[in-house]
């Protein structure tokens, strides 16, 4: 991610920077997270980010999957159509 080799990761590659180390956050976090973080940043500053409180979650329990694939197979066939995957 260090594109420049200057030990400095461009502010626009948090988000993805944050998702090759398992990290899913959302844009809305991304977003506070840039502001906060201000510019390019280096391996130190990347640290703090990453061991933020809340930064890692529980992928949570296979039941709550079933149940947000429930929300759109409205009728219930096991299938939902590729529009809307996009949520």
């Amino acid at each position: 991610f260090d594109k420049r080799g200057n030990g400095r990761v461009a502010l626009d590659s948090l988000g993805d920077l944050l998702r090759a180390c398992g990290q899913n956050p959302t844009l809305t976090e991304i977003r506070d997270l840039e502001k906060n973080v201000g510019g390019d940043f280096d391996f130190e500053t990347f640290q703090r980010v990453l061991n933020r409180p809340g930064g890692f979650r529980d992928p949570g329990e296979p039941e709550e999957y079933c149940r947000g694939f429930q929300v759109f197979d409205k009728d219930m066939t096991g299938f939902i159509g590729v529009g809307q995957l996009k949520y």
